[in-house]
């Protein structure tokens, strides 16, 4: 196989970017630069790149194959064992940034890849950060993220179930508490596309409703944060009417940003009396 023909395949594939993702894959596969493939279009590529193909034909998505995703500037390690970070969640790392300041203490709850906490601690030097999964299989890719940006000695691991487990002084400590939760109707998943069932269900999986982490989150989490902490959750673009009404009846306030696309992504809840819903 050639540049070429691979940029052939993925085309026929229906890949969204067919010569990045052709690119992509010689750079990593190959470790030759992405200028390369132009200038060696028609050169025999290694049969690491067939494999590859195949894989990717079979609807793996390209991060898996190649390892790693790119996240708030920053190349993250993945693998199937977590959710790929998407450019909307930088969002949580923009409003964690804006609303901390020095020794900040951030809880990234349902962490995955670290990539919240990790990009946080990465352009805020003297914050610290907990970091929770259910995953231990996360919690490990978590790990070697914080190692590979050098912010390991920042960040504590905890491996636990956010729905059931007592996590009243963790939350008590923290400045900003920033979750991108599993938050797709249960019934829902089976229709989502098949790059998408690659990723872990369980950190997809939001219950029958999609609104089960909300709802601890803001009827049971909220009642022990600092008065004059933050709650940044990423929410789906059809759950902002919910999310309002439940912090209407724990008398928190919310106010919601936008994503790139214009659609309702983050839900920022307060104890406090200051941030008037949008």
């Amino acid at each position: 196989m050639t540049y070429l023909s691979l940029v052939k395949c993925l085309t026929e594939f229906g890949a969204a970017a067919p010569t990045h993702e052709a690119a992509e894959l010689v750079r990593v596969l190959t470790g030759k630069p992405r200028e390369w493939c132009i200038m060696h279009r028609d050169e025999a590529l290694p049969s690491s790149i067939d494999t590859a193909v195949i894989k990717r034909m079979n609807g793996i998505p390209l991060q898996y194959i190649l390892g790693e995703a790119w996240f708030y500037g920053h190349r993250f390690i993945v693998s199937p064992d977590c959710l790929i970070p998407q450019p909307d969640t930088e969002h949580l790392v923009m409003l964690t940034l804006e609303r901390i300041g020095s020794n900040a203490n951030i809880l990234d709850l349902c962490t995955g890849s670290g990539c919240i906490a990790v990009s946080v601690l990465k352009e805020n030097t003297s914050a610290s950060a907990t970091a929770v999964d259910i995953s231990d299989k996360a919690l490990s890719l978590a790990k070697r993220n914080a190692k590979l940006h050098e912010v390991y000695d920042r960040i504590i691991f905890i491996e636990a179930d956010i729905l059931t487990a007592d996590t009243g002084e963790i939350i008590k400590n923290a400045d900003v508490i920033v979750s991108n939760p599993p938050y797709i109707s249960t019934s829902v998943i089976a229709t989502l596309s098949a790059e998408v069932r690659c990723e872990p269900s369980i950190a997809l999986d939001g219950g029958a409703d999609g609104m089960i982490f909300y709802r601890r989150f803001i009827n049971d989490l909220t009642k022990h944060m600092k008065q004059d902490a933050v709650m940044l959750l990423e929410i789906g673009y059809d759950q902002s009417e919910q999310i309002a009404e439940l912090c209407r009846l724990q008398r928190l306030n919310c106010r919601f940003h936008k994503d790139f696309g214009g659609n309702i992504r983050v839900a920022e809840i307060t104890r406090n009396n200051h941030s008037p819903q949008e």
